[in-house]
C-alpha cells in the first residue's frame, strides 16, 4: 500500500539518474520527465578541464530507458553552459527547485526531482 501520491517524477538527464527515476515511476506509478537544468555542475569542479562528450540525442536517450514512463520528445530545460562555477550550478539548482515548488503547489501536484548531490546540497 502507498502512503505518499507522487504524479511525476523529474530527472536529470544523467544515466544514474535516469535509471533512479524510472524505478521511483514504476513504484508510484507516474510518468518521467527529464530536465536539463537538473543536470551535473557543467564545470572544473566536477569534470576537470574539459566537459563531458555524453551529449545523446532524444532517440539514444529514450533507447536507454527500461520503461515506456519517460514522456516527452525532448528534455526541458536550458543545458548549462561550459564553464560553469559551482556557485552558478547551485544558483541554477535553487532556482529550479523553487519553480517546482511553485508548480506542484499551483497545480495540486506531488513531484520527485532526481538529481546529484550539488542539488541536495543547495535545496
Amino acid at each position: 500500500k502507498q502512503f505518499l501520491a507522487v504524479d511525476l517524477v523529474v530527472s536529470s538527464p544523467y544515466l544514474r539518474c535516469l535509471q533512479t527515476a524510472e524505478i521511483l515511476a514504476e513504484e508510484f506509478d507516474a510518468v518521467v520527465l527529464l530536465d536539463q537544468e537538473l543536470g551535473e555542475v557543467l564545470g572544473p569542479d566536477v569534470f576537470e578541464s574539459r566537459p563531458p562528450t555524453l551529449v545523446r540525442s532524444w532517440k539514444s536517450t529514450s533507447s536507454l530507458c527500461q520503461t515506456d514512463r519517460v514522456k516527452a520528445g525532448r528534455a526541458m530545460g536550458k543545458k548549462p553552459q561550459w564553464p560553469e562555477t559551482l556557485k552558478n550550478a547551485r544558483v541554477r539548482y535553487a532556482k529550479r527547485f523553487l519553480d517546482y515548488l511553485r508548480r506542484a503547489r499551483r497545480a495540486k501536484k506531488s513531484c520527485i526531482l532526481v538529481t546529484h548531490g550539488h542539488m541536495l546540497q543547495v535545496c
